[in-house]
């Protein structure tokens, strides 16, 4: 994952969309648009070949750009919050900034029809 996120082309099993954010190393953020212009949202880390754990799960009305905000301050919560994580706080916030600018900059025109 080159840039702060990627965007599958197929469709997924809600019949929209999937974009991947990669918050740090080892922790992403699943978004998946639904055929009923919802958002489901998981927050995964990655194990050695495959995602071995999902920490939550939530679903969301708003635009992709507000999405992404809501998911990524919700990770650095649980990540804040759950003593077995170091986190490099900062280090999150500017994670989160530049997916952002990312998102908003994407030339892809399906990212663009969902961000607002």
């Amino acid at each position: 994952m080159n840039n702060s996120f990627d965007r599958y082309s197929d469709k997924n099993r809600y019949g929209g969309y999937t974009w991947v954010f990669q918050l740090g190393p080892i922790y992403h953020i699943f978004v998946y648009s639904t055929m009923e212009n919802t958002f489901v949202i998981d927050f995964r880390e990655w194990g050695f070949f495959k995602y071995r754990k999902t920490h939550f799960s939530f679903t969301s009305k708003g635009s992709l750009l507000k999405v992404v905000e809501e998911a990524a301050y919700r990770s650095i919560e649980f990540l804040e919050n759950n003593s077995k994580y170091q986190t490099d706080k900062m280090m999150y916030y500017n994670k989160m900034k530049s997916m952002i600018t990312q998102l908003e900059s994407s030339k892809d025109s399906v990212t663009q029809s969902y961000i607002y």
